[in-house]
């Protein structure tokens, strides 16, 4: 056996420069199978031809007519195989960004007979580097080199499924049954959640002129949740210089949606990340019992895809995060943000000739999170966004959306099995230079039970 152990978010030392060759095989790799995806489907717009592509380099960017969960689901996601196949081969985080970007115009430029899109260079390009890093880095607890057997294949099972382009990495290169040192272990809590949830629609209006009046009421429908929540990081120095180094402290959120009278009803997903933190202490506690303040930037990449209005965001910017630890096993954190929101897709029944359902903009973003754990009394969570955009593609106006989630969970089973309940409020509310209003307001409520670590 090994003596050490070794961190899997970080490349091995002197490596050949063959690596960044590698990373860009990784990245044609990854093209290939969305295109092999795409061929399946039957899609035509992967057939381009040279005068395409000349066409697609003297027209231009647009802003596509694709679905919003097309744009801000299945982009980024796509762009999450550009990032962890640049740092599967052995890269860092900074140096798998132009990687990711490199994906995203290859395949926009060469890869499609439609216009090159600047709405999914953003979304594929900034969504991807955030699901990229989040999937490797959860992917990297599940691995163990120095398993072998059928554990070993179940993890190397369980690793590609997190992140794919990793996983096939790992096979061509023989990573995957290669005897190596095992996992430095950093602070991992994962829960999977199964229940109900109870969505509905407190009011809703589209208003021509904008007028105040009566508001519309919808029913409520109930859909089968499973969910899945991480929280990574124990939010302390990774360096001696009392720095943290990106994605050394993230949260994630997913949770998909079927409902009985409409089918797969929605998915959710939310993670934010720690680009780069500057950590100090405010006591003189050691061990546990340290409290700290980060400040730094983080990203975030949202999208809520459950009521009626879905809306996505991805954002960076300036944020700050401060921890309380006690020896008994309680913490407490609250954090702020305020990021600049380079894409932002909200749907609205006014959308101009865009050929969506959803309008387009830019703009900003401020949110707040709290986690409260309770030890043997159970954990407290609450998280709210908000977001305000001008809209460059659709109706010309402003879009303002905001929504809160507040959980509460207590062990049934210390450690195993427990039971969670989550209301959460969005509200929508856009404003359009043609005289035109459109609002919402919708709530939804989970019931659950939650398997964690």
């Amino acid at each position: 056996g090994y003596a050490v152990r070794r961190d899997y978010d970080q490349p091995l030392p002197n490596q050949s420069n063959l690596r960044y060759l590698r990373a860009a095989a990784n990245v044609v790799i990854a093209n290939y199978f969305v295109w092999q995806q795409n061929w399946i489907g039957g899609r035509e717009y992967i057939f381009p031809t040279r005068d395409a592509w000349s066409k697609a380099l003297k027209d231009g960017f647009e802003w596509d007519k694709d679905p919003i969960q097309t744009n801000f689901f299945g982009h980024p996601y796509n762009g999450s195989f550009y990032f962890t196949g640049a740092r599967a081969a052995g890269l860092t985080f900074w140096e798998a960004v132009p990687y990711t970007l490199g994906g995203s115009l290859s395949w926009e430029l060469f890869s499609e007979t439609e216009r090159p899109s600047m709405n999914d260079i953003f979304s594929t390009t900034f969504g991807g580097i955030i699901l990229g890093e989040v999937l490797y880095r959860v992917s990297s607890q599940v691995l163990d080199d120095s398993k072998s057997g059928w554990e070993r294949l179940g993890r190397e099972l369980l690793g590609a499924g997190i992140a794919p382009l990793r996983g096939f990495d790992r096979l061509y290169t023989r990573s995957a049954w290669k005897d190596g040192p095992a996992p430095i272990k950093r602070r991992f809590e994962i829960a999977l959640n199964t229940g109900l949830e109870r969505v509905g629609t407190i009011e809703f209006n589209n208003e021509i002129p904008a007028t105040d009046g009566e508001p519309t009421v919808d029913d409520k429908r109930n859909a089968l949740l499973t969910a899945v929540q991480v929280d990574y990081g124990d939010w302390l120095p990774t360096h001696e210089n009392g720095t943290l180094g990106p994605f050394d402290a993230f949260r994630f959120y997913a949770a998909a949606n079927l409902s009985s009278r409409n089918g797969f009803q929605g998915v959710q997903i939310y993670g934010d990340g720690l680009i780069h933190g500057w950590s100090s202490f405010l006591t003189k506690d050691t061990g546990h019992d340290q409290d700290n303040n980060v400040l730094g930037f983080s990203a975030t990449y949202d999208y809520q895809g459950i009521s009626q209005v879905n809306l996505s965001g991805i954002g960076m910017g300036p944020s700050d995060t401060i921890v309380f630890r006690r020896s008994n096993g309680q913490s407490f954190r609250l954090g702020l943000d305020f990021q600049w929101v380079p894409i932002l897709g909200t749907t609205s029944a006014d959308t101009s000739d865009s050929g969506r359902d959803y309008n387009l903009a830019v703009g900003a973003a401020a949110g707040a999170h709290m986690q409260w754990d309770l030890a043997r009394w159970g954990r407290l969570g609450f998280r709210t966004r908000h977001y305000l955009g001008a809209v460059v593609s659709g109706e010309d106006g402003t879009e303002y959306t905001q929504y809160s989630r507040l959980w509460y969970e207590i062990d049934v089973v210390p450690k195993l099995l427990g039971l969670g309940i989550a209301p959460t409020i969005v509200s929508r509310y856009g404003k359009y230079d043609n005289g035109t209003v459109f609002r919402g307001n919708f709530e939804s409520t989970q019931f659950y039970v939650t398997l964690h670590n």
